[in-house]
């Protein structure tokens, strides 16, 4: 059951912080580059998300714990998908 409030929680947190978050950035940035502001954190969020597992999980190795073992693949899976490469459906480079 904790799981499941500590989950609850987290999602109350980020549903009230992300869009304040996105209004100050608007608030802050000239009208003309709103939008790529936004989108500038959104990336980087996305990419805290990534790279946040496997650094979290140092301190749990550091004390001799493999409770977070699976967070490493997981998110070097995430990065390998996310690398150029040719896009499915195409022959040649050409749309298809």
């Amino acid at each position: 059951m904790t799981i499941y409030i500590g989950t609850a929680l987290i999602a109350l947190g980020n549903g009230i912080m992300w869009p304040s978050l996105l209004s100050v950035l608007a608030k802050a940035a000239d009208r003309d580059v709103q939008g790529a502001v936004q989108g500038l954190a959104g990336s980087v969020a996305a990419v805290a998300s990534i790279l946040g597992l496997p650094a979290g999980e140092l301190p749990y190795r550091f004390m001799g714990s493999d409770d977070c073992s699976e967070n490493t693949p997981i998110s070097l899976t995430a990065i390998a998908a996310g690398l150029p490469g040719e896009s499915v459906g195409t022959r040649s480079g050409h749309p298809g």
